[in-house]
């Protein structure tokens, strides 16, 4: 998140619109308020901070009106970071950020509002991890537990020696050595093979026709393009990477205002669409991080061994352990039948109606519903060996169709100025997404409740 974007971030108290969507929060939620453009003059700042460990961030941020009538404006913001203090304390840890960020807005007409606001995030990182083998002379005497990863435990219970692993079984065997002195600032993740790259960006605009006092036009869109490389392989592959995912999201509302005595209703209804295309793959080693002794260095292939190959999985009983090499992405791999990897297309289509009731000034009911129409195609993405699909039927292309509804109820109540009592109430159907928000071939079509 960039956030040299928001002008604020507002916490909502209270209970929680229909409109957007599946939710089980029932305490409020987070208004992100974006920075907005200048209509009276000229606005322009610069800033460079710098502190410990390296940290380092700069920030431009200027706008204004357009023409002399002022009824259009724009603001840019430009934000830059090389350094942050909780990644730049460890050893190999670092996060370098570039972020531009541009906002138009515009007022034509007394009854037409135009607002555009778009951003592009470029992401350089290696987190932090810290220490393995955690144990009592570790967290209270900084003494650190020695000792080489000689073998593993078959599944037959058998040892077998040295680093070539086959899928977990049962476990791993360590020669413990003496506990010695290491710093804290160690790293489990410092290694120049580690990486995540990302690339982010978003469209939005917003269009408000106000038609009378009581009854305006909204229309939302929003746009994304996102793609992520994370490379892991020390000391022991990770490796996630989204070559492309596109997200289209509209919302139409139509918002009525009546009032009545001390009755005060606020209607909203409307139409939301949403597109999402995307290819994911996702695989991870087998093998947990406390086979590496952090007082000897190492690099990939030191304390990591070779990918599992099919026949390796199928003597394990398990096939989809198998790790596939990952299409334009040299060194990774990917499992199969893991939720993650897939290439998916999925359509959401979702009518909603909100009703916000406010009697007096102390109470105030809502009530809404929304149903949100799915068409899912997901299917094993692009480099799934053909072996992989073939006997084994259930790991296929997935088509559904699902119709999912949510209903909301809550009440609030203020008997003082200070005091505010709510309830909500929530019952609806969701579904389960992969990492980066798209549906996996291997899921079903099964809805579970949720209230």
């Amino acid at each position: 998140m960039n956030m040299m974007a928001y002008d604020s971030m507002d916490i909502v108290t209270g209970p929680v619109s229909i409109i957007f969507g599946p939710q089980e929060f029932a305490g409020g939620y987070v208004n992100e308020l974006t920075k907005q453009p200048y209509f009276d003059r000229f606005h322009g700042n610069a800033a460079y901070t710098f502190g410990m460990y390296g940290d380092s961030f700069w920030n431009v941020d200027l706008g204004g009106p357009v023409g002399k009538t002022k009824k259009a404006a724009f603001r840019i913001d430009y934000f830059g970071q090389a350094g942050y203090a909780p990644f730049n304390y460890y050893d190999g840890a670092y996060m370098q950020r570039e972020a531009f960020y541009l906002a138009f807005s515009a007022h034509p007409w007394e009854n037409l509002w135009i607002d555009w606001n778009g951003e592009v995030d470029l992401n350089n990182f290696v987190p932090y991890a810290g220490l393995n083998r955690p144990n009592a002379a570790l967290i209270h005497d900084g003494l650190y537990q020695t000792g080489s990863w000689i073998g593993s435990i078959g599944p037959t219970g058998a040892f077998i020696p040295g680093h070539v692993t086959p899928p977990p079984s049962g476990g791993y065997v360590i020669d413990f050595g003496p506990e010695v002195p290491i710093s804290r600032r160690n790293n489990i993740f410092n290694s120049p093979l580690n990486f995540t790259l990302q690339t982010y960006g978003v469209f939005q605009p917003i269009i408000r026709l106000e038609i009378d006092d009581r009854l305006r036009i909204v229309n939302n869109l929003m746009i994304e393009y996102f793609r992520t490389e994370i490379g892991q392989p020390v000391p022991m592959d990770t490796w996630a990477f989204l070559p492309y995912g596109y997200n289209v999201a509209d919302r139409l509302e139509v918002i009525t205002t009546l009032e009545d005595n001390k009755i005060k209703q606020l209607i909203d209804s409307g139409m939301a669409f949403r597109f999402l295309s995307d290819l994911e793959y996702f695989g991870t080693w087998h093998g947990p991080a406390n086979q590496v002794d952090m007082t000897k260095p190492f690099s990939g292939g030191q304390d990591d061994p070779s990918p599992v190959s099919y026949d390796t999985a199928v003597a394990y009983g398990n096939p989809f352990l198998t790790d596939v090499p990952i299409p334009g992405f040299p060194g990774g791999f990917f499992n199969v039948d893991n939720f993650l990897s897939t290439q998916c297309r999925f359509f959401e289509i979702s009518p909603f109606f909100q009703d916000q009731i406010q009697i007096g000034t102390k109470l105030s009911l809502l009530f809404g519903g929304r149903m949100d129409f799915y068409h899912v195609d997901a299917s094993p993405p692009d480099g799934t060996p053909a072996i992989l699909l073939e006997p084994f039927e259930p790991y296929d292309r997935t088509q559904l169709t699902a119709i999912l509804p949510q209903l909301t109820f809550s009440s609030s109540y203020r008997p003082y100025p200070w005091m505010s009592l709510y309830a909500t109430g929530f019952f609806g159907q969701t579904t389960a997404q992969s990492q980066f928000g798209a549906f996996a071939p291997e899921f079903t079509g099964v809805l579970l409740p949720s209230a």
